[in-house]
Protein backbone atom coordinates (compact mmCIF):
# COMPACT_ATOMS: atom_id res chain seq x y z
CA UNK A 1 0.00 0.00 0.00
CA UNK A 2 1.18 3.49 -0.84
CA UNK A 3 0.43 6.59 1.20
CA UNK A 4 -1.02 8.71 -1.60
CA UNK A 5 -4.12 10.21 -0.02
CA UNK A 6 -5.57 10.87 3.38
CA UNK A 7 -7.13 7.42 3.75
CA UNK A 8 -4.18 5.38 2.49
CA UNK A 9 -1.75 7.51 4.48
CA UNK A 10 -3.87 6.96 7.58
CA UNK A 11 -3.74 3.20 6.97
CA UNK A 12 -0.01 3.16 6.30
CA UNK A 13 0.78 5.19 9.42
CA UNK A 14 -1.74 3.65 11.81
CA UNK A 15 -2.27 -0.02 10.88
CA UNK A 16 -0.10 -2.59 12.59
CA UNK A 17 0.49 -6.27 11.91
CA UNK A 18 -2.51 -8.17 13.23
CA UNK A 19 -5.00 -5.30 12.87
CA UNK A 20 -8.25 -6.33 11.23
CA UNK A 21 -9.60 -4.37 8.27
CA UNK A 22 -13.12 -4.92 7.00
CA UNK A 23 -13.54 -4.15 3.30
CA UNK A 24 -16.81 -4.08 1.44
CA UNK A 25 -18.20 -3.68 -2.03
CA UNK A 26 -18.00 -0.30 -3.72
CA UNK A 27 -20.82 1.99 -2.70
CA UNK A 28 -22.28 5.21 -3.96
CA UNK A 29 -24.91 6.32 -6.42
CA UNK A 30 -22.68 6.19 -9.48
CA UNK A 31 -21.06 2.91 -8.62
CA UNK A 32 -24.35 1.14 -8.11
CA UNK A 33 -25.94 2.62 -11.26
CA UNK A 34 -23.48 1.56 -13.95
CA UNK A 35 -26.01 -0.89 -15.40
CA UNK A 36 -28.80 1.64 -15.94
CA UNK A 37 -28.39 1.60 -19.76
CA UNK A 38 -26.71 -1.70 -20.69
CA UNK A 39 -27.26 -1.05 -24.41
CA UNK A 40 -24.95 2.00 -24.32
CA UNK A 41 -21.17 2.13 -24.31
CA UNK A 42 -19.57 2.87 -20.95
CA UNK A 43 -16.79 5.35 -20.22
CA UNK A 44 -15.05 5.09 -16.85
CA UNK A 45 -12.76 7.97 -15.88
CA UNK A 46 -10.59 7.57 -12.79
CA UNK A 47 -8.20 9.97 -11.15
CA UNK A 48 -5.54 8.31 -9.00
CA UNK A 49 -7.08 6.02 -6.42
CA UNK A 50 -10.48 6.53 -8.08
CA UNK A 51 -9.41 3.45 -10.03
CA UNK A 52 -10.23 1.12 -7.13
CA UNK A 53 -14.03 1.49 -7.22
CA UNK A 54 -14.12 1.68 -11.02
CA UNK A 55 -12.06 -1.48 -11.25
CA UNK A 56 -14.75 -3.13 -9.13
CA UNK A 57 -17.28 -1.98 -11.74
CA UNK A 58 -15.10 -3.53 -14.48
CA UNK A 59 -14.96 -6.78 -12.53
CA UNK A 60 -18.76 -6.76 -12.21
CA UNK A 61 -19.12 -6.13 -15.96
CA UNK A 62 -17.41 -9.45 -16.67
CA UNK A 63 -20.77 -11.13 -16.05
CA UNK A 64 -22.56 -8.98 -18.68
CA UNK A 65 -19.89 -7.23 -20.74
CA UNK A 66 -20.48 -4.15 -22.85
CA UNK A 67 -18.05 -1.94 -24.78
CA UNK A 68 -16.18 -0.07 -22.05
CA UNK A 69 -13.30 2.41 -22.04
CA UNK A 70 -11.38 2.90 -18.79
CA UNK A 71 -9.24 6.05 -18.62
CA UNK A 72 -6.98 6.25 -15.56
CA UNK A 73 -4.95 9.36 -14.83
CA UNK A 74 -1.96 9.96 -12.61
CA UNK A 75 0.65 12.66 -12.28
CA UNK A 76 3.44 10.25 -13.30
CA UNK A 77 3.60 6.60 -14.42
CA UNK A 78 4.41 5.64 -10.81
CA UNK A 79 0.94 6.90 -9.82
CA UNK A 80 -0.77 4.33 -12.06
CA UNK A 81 -1.12 1.63 -9.45
CA UNK A 82 -2.33 -1.79 -10.53
CA UNK A 83 -1.40 -0.86 -14.10
CA UNK A 84 -0.14 -4.33 -15.08
CA UNK A 85 -3.24 -6.03 -13.69
CA UNK A 86 -5.58 -3.67 -15.55
CA UNK A 87 -3.66 -4.23 -18.80
CA UNK A 88 -4.03 -7.97 -18.26
CA UNK A 89 -7.75 -7.64 -17.57
CA UNK A 90 -8.25 -5.53 -20.70
CA UNK A 91 -6.21 -7.89 -22.86
CA UNK A 92 -8.25 -10.89 -21.78
CA UNK A 93 -11.66 -9.24 -22.07
CA UNK A 94 -12.22 -8.23 -25.69
CA UNK A 95 -14.68 -5.53 -24.53
CA UNK A 96 -12.48 -3.32 -22.29
CA UNK A 97 -10.21 -0.60 -23.65
CA UNK A 98 -7.69 0.63 -21.07
CA UNK A 99 -6.07 4.04 -21.54
CA UNK A 100 -3.63 5.11 -18.81
CA UNK A 101 -2.60 8.75 -18.97
CA UNK A 102 -0.08 10.85 -17.06
CA UNK A 103 0.53 14.55 -16.70
CA UNK A 104 4.33 14.36 -16.58
CA UNK A 105 6.63 11.64 -17.79
CA UNK A 106 10.01 10.94 -19.29
CA UNK A 107 10.17 8.02 -21.69
CA UNK A 108 6.41 7.51 -21.52
CA UNK A 109 4.81 6.29 -24.73
CA UNK A 110 1.18 6.49 -23.58
CA UNK A 111 -1.34 9.30 -23.38
CA UNK A 112 -0.31 12.57 -21.75
CA UNK A 113 -2.79 14.84 -19.95
CA UNK A 114 -5.36 14.65 -17.21
CA UNK A 115 -7.80 11.75 -17.20
CA UNK A 116 -10.62 14.11 -18.19
CA UNK A 117 -8.74 15.73 -21.06
CA UNK A 118 -7.63 12.34 -22.35
CA UNK A 119 -11.19 10.99 -22.17
CA UNK A 120 -12.46 13.96 -24.19
CA UNK A 121 -9.78 13.39 -26.87
CA UNK A 122 -10.86 9.74 -27.19
CA UNK A 123 -14.51 10.71 -27.80
CA UNK A 124 -17.09 11.60 -28.94
CA UNK A 125 -19.13 10.15 -26.05
CA UNK A 126 -22.64 11.40 -26.86
CA UNK A 127 -24.31 7.97 -26.72
CA UNK A 128 -22.37 6.73 -23.73
CA UNK A 129 -22.90 6.33 -20.00
CA UNK A 130 -20.06 7.91 -18.06
CA UNK A 131 -18.81 7.22 -14.53
CA UNK A 132 -16.22 9.56 -13.01
CA UNK A 133 -14.40 8.80 -9.78
CA UNK A 134 -11.65 10.80 -8.11
CA UNK A 135 -10.94 13.84 -6.02
CA UNK A 136 -13.51 16.65 -5.97
CA UNK A 137 -11.29 18.81 -8.20
CA UNK A 138 -10.67 16.02 -10.70
CA UNK A 139 -14.38 15.16 -10.74
CA UNK A 140 -15.49 18.77 -11.35
CA UNK A 141 -12.91 19.35 -14.09
CA UNK A 142 -13.68 16.06 -15.83
CA UNK A 143 -17.44 16.63 -15.79
CA UNK A 144 -16.96 20.16 -17.09
CA UNK A 145 -14.76 18.96 -19.95
CA UNK A 146 -17.13 16.14 -20.89
CA UNK A 147 -20.21 18.40 -20.87
CA UNK A 148 -18.33 21.00 -22.95
CA UNK A 149 -17.50 18.25 -25.46
CA UNK A 150 -21.18 17.40 -25.92
CA UNK A 151 -21.91 14.72 -23.32
CA UNK A 152 -25.34 15.28 -21.77
CA UNK A 153 -25.02 15.93 -18.04
CA UNK A 154 -27.66 13.30 -17.26
CA UNK A 155 -25.42 10.63 -18.86
CA UNK A 156 -22.67 11.38 -16.30
CA UNK A 157 -22.58 9.83 -12.83
CA UNK A 158 -19.83 10.78 -10.42
CA UNK A 159 -18.28 9.83 -7.12
CA UNK A 160 -16.03 12.46 -5.57
CA UNK A 161 -14.22 11.60 -2.40
CA UNK A 162 -13.42 14.59 -0.21
CA UNK A 163 -11.49 12.63 2.43
CA UNK A 164 -12.77 14.92 5.21
CA UNK A 165 -14.02 11.86 7.08
CA UNK A 166 -10.45 10.73 7.80
CA UNK A 167 -8.26 12.29 10.48
CA UNK A 168 -6.22 15.19 9.10
CA UNK A 169 -2.55 14.54 8.50
CA UNK A 170 0.07 16.63 10.23
CA UNK A 171 0.54 19.93 8.44
CA UNK A 172 -2.59 19.63 6.28
CA UNK A 173 -5.76 21.59 6.58
CA UNK A 174 -8.82 19.53 7.36
CA UNK A 175 -11.06 21.63 5.13
CA UNK A 176 -12.29 19.96 1.96
CA UNK A 177 -13.76 21.43 -1.17
CA UNK A 178 -17.51 20.83 -1.12
CA UNK A 179 -18.82 23.21 -3.79
CA UNK A 180 -19.93 21.12 -6.76
CA UNK A 181 -22.21 23.81 -8.23
CA UNK A 182 -22.43 23.72 -11.97
CA UNK A 183 -21.02 20.22 -12.34
CA UNK A 184 -24.06 18.02 -11.91
CA UNK A 185 -22.51 16.37 -8.85
CA UNK A 186 -24.75 16.31 -5.83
Amino acid sequence: MRATGRFSTHLVRRLRVGDQVLLGSPTGTALSSYGRSPHLRLLLVAGGTGLAPLRAVVEALRAEPRPTTLVVGGRTPDDLYDDAAVWELAGASGWLRYVPTVQTAWRWSGAVGTAGDTAVRLGPWRDTDVLVCGSPQMTRETIGALVASGVAAQRILAEAYDHCQYPPLAGQAAAAVRDFSGTGVR
